[in-house]
């Protein structure tokens, strides 16, 4: 852009020349130079506004860019709070509920029973000297747990 003012100045000095006897063509010299200046202006208003566009865009993304890492925070303290939660540990475990049939082994069933109940945090000695609700817990749970023939014995 420089080289195309001083040109522009180059050409306006040899036109101011006195000697120059060309009257036309120096009319439509300057008007030339005046359009060349007028696009030169019109070209530094556009880059700068291109460069404040560049600027905001730059700004949004930042933004949104914080936004999404203020979401994954979140959402990280969520997995955070439910992997260190104590009935979640023991339910990403996986103990499936046993079933018992009529015809299925009473003593494997009872392990089987004995370590879901564990894993619902199911406790047959709570409240030492007062009725006992873990028992009453792991009566409703033997009850989930019966099909068959045993449900029909135990309805």
């Amino acid at each position: 852009m420089a080289i195309i003012i001083e040109l522009a100045n180059a050409i306006d000095g040899f036109v101011d020349n006195p000697t120059t006897a060309r009257e036309i063509l120096a009319d439509q010299i300057k008007r030339l130079i005046r359009s060349i200046r007028c696009k030169y202006n019109e070209a530094i208003c556009d880059n700068e506004i291109i460069r404040r566009q560049n600027a905001e865009g730059v700004e949004q993304m930042v933004i949104a860019d914080l936004h999404q890492l203020r979401a994954n925070a979140q959402n990280q303290a969520q997995i955070f709070a439910l992997q260190n939660n104590l009935p979640n540990q023991i339910n990403m475990v996986g103990i499936p509920q046993p079933f018992f049939d009529w015809d299925d082994s009473i003593p494997d069933f009872l392990a089987k029973l004995r370590l879901y109940l564990q894993s619902q945090n199911v406790d047959l000695a709570d409240n030492a000297g007062a009725p006992i609700i873990g028992k009453d817990q792991a009566i409703g749970y033997l009850r989930g747990c019966m099909r068959g023939r045993a449900l029909e014995w135990a309805g």
